[in-house]
């Protein structure tokens, strides 16, 4: 079967923009679901599980992106954050 240039521009876009546009589904996502695990911060952002250093910066907003990815990876891949959360017993916000 013989593709022609057109069809083969079509298939491109198409994945070009169905890509960009779950890359910022997922963004936007980990974007809300920060506001919403930041009623963990008081109990999990603490020195056993985050040393001085992360604390100051996991507040601000370009890393706490990145805290909130750790709070998706606890309660969704428990055992991946078996060494940082070792011993602590957590419940998701409700």
């Amino acid at each position: 079967m013989k593709l022609n240039n057109d069809l083969l521009f079509d298939i491109f876009m198409t994945m070009l923009v169905v890509s960009t546009l779950l890359g910022v589904a997922t963004w936007g996502l980990i974007f809300v679901l920060s506001f919403y695990f930041r009623k963990l911060d008081k109990s999990l952002l603490i020195s056993p599980y985050f040393n001085e250093v992360e604390q100051k910066n996991h507040k601000e907003f370009p890393p706490s992106l990145y805290k909130t990815l750790i709070y998706i990876t606890l309660f969704s891949f428990r055992k991946m954050t078996g060494k940082r959360f070792k011993g602590a017993s957590i419940e998701p916000p409700r």
